[in-house]
């Protein structure tokens, strides 16, 4: 079976960042198909030796250089999961600002990797539509694969007498710290707990809010499950955005907006079951994607 280089910033086996946990999903799949998977880490790029019938896969790879990436003889996918791969500080979401979406200086540099892609790999129908308008034909064939959340750990405890609303990282300004002042605010009767990080922990928040800090991986679903609603109110396109998925599963219903990449799945207002079932069912249609060009 051919050998599948996995390229990544940071190891998704070790490393818990959003864009990790997906790969990790991903790449456990792939080992329990039989597939050979190497990981390879900017640190190892002079350790690992790629042979010409390696399958390379690009994931998170603003460490790497693009032009060695684009040169790369063997066939190869790009795992998109932000804007492009760039680390310029609008990496982790869509441009903020028109002048970045009109002349993003990083879009020439990766360009010829998505030109040379035999296939490109997005994780919401939004999120492939918004670098297709962007980048136009250098996008070619292409699979769509959510972040995957686990449903055996986030799921609906049943708990009576569940209030209230929660939202994680919403106090985060590219997460939409101002949409999600803004509603408190037009709703000062409901009681709103805001877990996760906050990067201006100075300024007060309205009478109704409550900022509780991180929320460890392990205590998330009992987090979730305090709750009734979750809101998600983004000022960006978000690719995807797992903490939406992890809240539909739990049981809570989701307001969130048309800039949420989770929410332009077909399935997000579906009910848990069948939510739970598309997670089970992702890790194998992206393999399914990537053996149609092998």
């Amino acid at each position: 079976m051919t050998r599948v280089v996995w390229f990544q910033d940071y190891n998704p086996l070790s490393f818990g960042g959003g864009a990790q946990l997906t790969d990790r999903a991903y790449i456990t799949e792939g080992l329990k198909q039989a597939y050979d998977i190497i990981i390879l880490t900017p640190e190892l790029q002079n350790q690992i030796i790629l042979t010409k019938d390696d399958f390379l896969v690009y994931s998170n790879t603003a460490m790497f250089d693009p032009a060695k990436l684009a040169a790369a003889p063997n066939k190869y996918a790009v795992f998109h999961h932000d804007w492009v791969q760039s680390r310029c500080k609008w990496r982790l979401y869509f441009p903020m600002s028109e002048k970045c979406m009109a002349d993003c200086p990083h879009a020439p540099i990766w360009k010829p990797v998505l030109e040379k892609a035999v296939l490109n790999i997005f994780l919401s129908p939004l999120h492939y539509r918004l670098v297709k308008e962007y980048f136009g034909d250098s996008v070619g064939p292409y699979v769509l694969a959510p972040s995957v959340v686990n449903p055996d750990h986030f799921f609906d405890h049943k708990k009576p007498g569940r209030k209230g609303t929660c939202s994680l990282n919403g106090l985060i300004t590219f997460k939409g710290r101002a949409q999600q002042l803004e509603y408190a605010k037009q709703h000062s009767d409901e009681s709103i707990t805001f877990g996760g990080d906050n990067d201006r922990p100075q300024e007060p928040l309205p009478p109704n809010c409550k900022f509780v800090g991180p929320v460890a991986e392990g205590n998330l679903p009992k987090f979730y499950n305090e709750f009734e609603w979750f809101n998600e109110l983004p000022d960006t396109p978000q690719p995807m955005n797992r903490t939406a998925i992890e809240a539909r599963l739990c049981g809570l219903k989701v307001r969130t907006n048309a800039l949420l990449g989770a929410a332009s799945w077909p399935w997000f207002t579906s009910g848990v079951d069948v939510i739970a079932q598309k997670m089970r069912d992702a890790p194998g249609e992206f393999w399914k994607g990537v053996e149609s060009v092998l």
